[in-house]
């Protein structure tokens, strides 16, 4: 445990330094200046916000999916509602003749 301690304590300062030497860039969309894309609108604090409700076609699955969801559950209700139960005796009975011509 000592060696791996040993290991990082000597990384952490080469990544440190790294980290404080690399460019950042920051991205910031600012509507005022219009650097929003024609999926995009205005939204919150200067930001550029992707329209959802011109993303048609994923409402529309996620519509389809719910729809799907709901037809098999209705077929699996009506399936249920009519099954046939098989009623089985937990007592048994004595006065039942077994004879080999039964089982024909």
């Amino acid at each position: 445990m000592a060696d791996i301690t040993n290991v990082l304590n000597a990384i952490w300062p080469i990544v440190a330094l790294f980290n404080l030497l690399t460019p950042h860039t920051v991205i910031a969309n600012y509507c005022e200046f219009g650097l929003c894309d024609n999926d995009q609108y205005c939204c919150g604090d200067n930001k550029c916000c992707t329209k959802t409700l011109d993303l048609w076609f994923f409402w529309a699955g996620i519509l389809l999916v719910i729809f799907a969801l709901a037809v098999a559950a209705g077929v699996r209700y009506s399936r249920n509602r009519h099954a046939t139960y098989v009623l089985v005796a937990t007592h048994p009975v004595d006065d039942v003749q077994l004879t080999p011509n039964s089982f024909k």
